[in-house]
């Protein structure tokens, strides 16, 4: 049986079903994109994917109710994804003044207890040898994904130090990880809502899931 994936443009899902939204920022992203959908349709999850580039937060597309998750693909930095937005990179140090637009787009795009997943690079802050070199130190405690959680409300999982986004099976892993807690293939974090880092992340369908936190 193919796989179903549901046209991008009707926001249409079954009553209860988990609904997902999937941005990448360009073509060498669509299929790591395209293999997270397949992924969450395997886990009953309508997905709808976007190539997104040069937007302003209040106008990313999706439906006009909060989705359960949403998954991004782009390169990245401590400062957060590049190339989703109109700015380079939107944190709350870098292009600050986007940043109360962008945690208030999570808000509404995304339920509370939901699950937000940035594949990009330095989305889970630094690895084990930039966190000990010294030239590093303005951004060892810089973790995009923790504020975002801090702030939005969501579980949101990211990746510390360089990342393979557009490597369709690191992608998976991520994406599984971030679902059941599974290995990621690379160093990855989980915060709560709040911001709180999870020190045995058990995945978000045991933490929050269909029915919520």
């Amino acid at each position: 049986m193919g796989i179903r994936v549901h046209r991008d443009d009707d926001f249409k899902a079954p009553p209860g079903a988990l609904t997902a939204l999937v941005y990448y920022a360009s073509p060498e992203f669509r299929d790591s994109a395209d293999h997270a959908r397949a992924f969450l349709v395997r886990h009953g999850c309508v997905s709808w994917g976007f190539k997104v580039s040069d937007n302003t937060p209040p106008y990313l597309p999706g439906p006009p109710w909060p989705v359960d998750i949403a998954v991004w693909y782009a390169h990245g930095g401590w400062d957060g994804p590049v190339g989703l937005f109109s700015t380079p990179q939107i944190s709350r140090r870098l292009h600050g003044d986007h940043w109360p637009a962008l945690t208030a787009w999570f808000r509404r795009a995304v339920r509370p207890g939901g699950l937000f997943i940035l594949h990009a690079c330095h989305s889970g802050g630094s690895n084990r040898f930039e966190a000990r070199d010294p030239a590093m130190a303005t951004e060892q405690g810089m973790v995009w994904v923790r504020d975002i959680a801090e702030e939005a409300g969501v579980y949101a999982v990211g990746v510390g130090g360089t990342s393979a986004a557009a490597n369709s099976y690191h992608a998976t892993a991520l994406l599984n990880f971030g679902l059941t807690g599974a290995s990621a293939a690379q160093r990855a974090d989980a915060y709560a809502p709040g911001g709180a880092k999870i020190s045995q992340w058990r995945g978000w369908l045991t933490a929050a899931g269909p029915k919520g936190a």
